[in-house]
């Protein structure tokens, strides 16, 4: 099951995502958040990704996302595998800024752990300065938060949801 599924599945345990305005905070150019059932994606990274998956992208500073995005304009903010890039100081406040924009739920995704940051060629993310590993996060900064251990599965986790409906 992808993360996008995954993230679905429990979402759709409170109520159904179809045809939600979603924007992925940090959302690079792997595709992880993309699904069918979201009615508009929107991708914002500081790092220029043309080709990101989305239906549009915005290259811009999420550590300043309320300078161009409005309180409860998206049904569902997406910050996947992004917050772990911040200093813990600016992400809170991305987490306070996410819960602003959004007018139904928040999903954060962030690894338990992780290697050295090294520069690796065949990455995805290669060339993008911003990539690197600054804080870690657990259940317990995500206050409110509903928290899952699931990616890549339930056994063998590597990283976590933390999911708020608001």
């Amino acid at each position: 099951m992808s993360l996008a599924d995954t993230i679905i599945s429990i979402l759709e345990t409170r109520q159904s995502v179809d045809g939600f305005k979603v924007i992925s905070l940090g959302c690079g150019k792997s595709g992880a958040e993309a699904s069918p059932k979201w009615g508009h994606l929107t991708g914002v990274d500081i790092y220029p990704y043309p080709d990101a998956p989305v239906n549009k992208f915005i290259a811009h500073d999420i550590r300043k996302i309320r300078e161009i995005i409005a309180d409860k304009s998206f049904d569902l903010v997406l910050c996947l595998d992004i917050i772990e890039h911040l200093e813990r100081d600016e992400g809170f406040n991305l987490i306070a800024d996410s819960e602003a924009i959004a007018t139904k739920a928040v999903v954060f995704y962030t690894p338990l752990k992780w290697d050295k940051n090294i520069v690796d060629k065949s990455s995805w993310a290669y060339g993008n300065p911003y990539n690197l590993h600054k804080s870690l996060w657990g259940k317990e900064d995500f206050s409110g938060y509903e928290c899952y251990k699931v990616f890549p599965d339930t056994e063998n986790p590597v990283g976590f949801l933390a999911v708020k409906w608001l």
